[in-house]
C-alpha cells in the first residue's frame, strides 16, 4: 500500500508511483483515493509551473502581448477537473475521480519539467531547431500517458481516450480564447 505511518515514506512512495505511471508500469488504481493527495498534487503542479515560468524568459513573439499565464494555469486546472468529472460520469465510474485526477496531475507534475523547457526551446529557436524532435517525443509521450490513465479509469478503448485527451486540450484553448480574445493574436 502507498500510505504508511511515515509521511516521508508516503510522499516518496507516491512520487515513485507517479514516476511509474509515467513509465507505463502502474496505473491510477495504484494511488489512494484522497482529496488531500489530489489537492497537494494540484498545488505541486502550480508551484512547478510558476517556477518554470519564472526561470524561462518570455518568448520574443509573446513579449508584446499581454501575459495571461496565471489565468491560463487556472483555466487549465478548472477545465481539467471538470473534464475528468464529465468523462467519469459518462463512463458511469464517478468513484474513480480522485485516483484518475491525482494520476493525471501527478503525471503532469513529473512530465512538466521536461516538456515545458523543450516546448519553450522550440518556440524560441523555431520549429527547425534540434529541439523539435525532443519536444515532439515528449508531447507524444505525455499524450500516451494521459490516455492510458484515462483508459484505466474508464475502461474505454485507447483510441477513444487519445481523442478525449486531445479534446481536453482543445476545450482548454477554446475557453482561453473566450476569456481572452487576444490570446491567439500575433504580436
Amino acid at each position: 500500500m502507498i500510505l504508511s505511518d511515515s509521511p516521508t515514506k508516503s510522499f516518496a512512495a507516491t512520487v515513485l508511483t507517479f514516476r511509474d505511471i509515467v513509465l507505463l508500469r502502474r496505473g491510477p488504481e495504484d494511488l489512494p483515493a484522497s482529496w488531500a493527495l489530489l489537492l497537494l498534487t494540484i498545488a505541486g503542479q502550480v508551484v512547478v509551473a510558476l517556477l518554470i515560468g519564472a526561470v524561462l524568459p518570455p518568448l520574443p513573439a509573446k513579449a508584446a502581448t499581454p501575459d495571461h499565464s496565471l489565468a491560463m494555469l487556472l483555466i487549465d486546472l478548472l477545465v481539467m477537473l471538470l473534464w475528468g468529472w464529465g468523462i467519469l460520469r459518462m463512463a458511469e465510474k464517478p468513484e474513480r475521480y480522485l485516483q484518475m485526477m491525482t494520476a493525471i496531475f501527478g503525471c503532469q507534475l513529473v512530465l512538466q519539467p521536461l516538456v515545458a523547457p523543450a516546448a519553450w526551446a522550440v518556440g524560441f529557436y523555431g520549429t527547425e531547431s534540434p529541439w523539435s524532435l525532443p519536444a515532439a517525443v515528449l508531447g507524444v509521450w505525455a499524450l500516451v500517458v494521459l490516455a492510458r490513465v484515462l483508459r484505466a479509469a474508464t475502461e474505454w478503448a485507447m483510441f477513444s481516450c487519445v481523442f478525449l485527451v486531445f479534446g481536453q486540450v482543445v476545450l482548454t484553448y477554446l475557453v482561453a480564447i473566450a476569456v481572452f480574445p487576444d490570446f491567439l493574436k500575433p504580436p
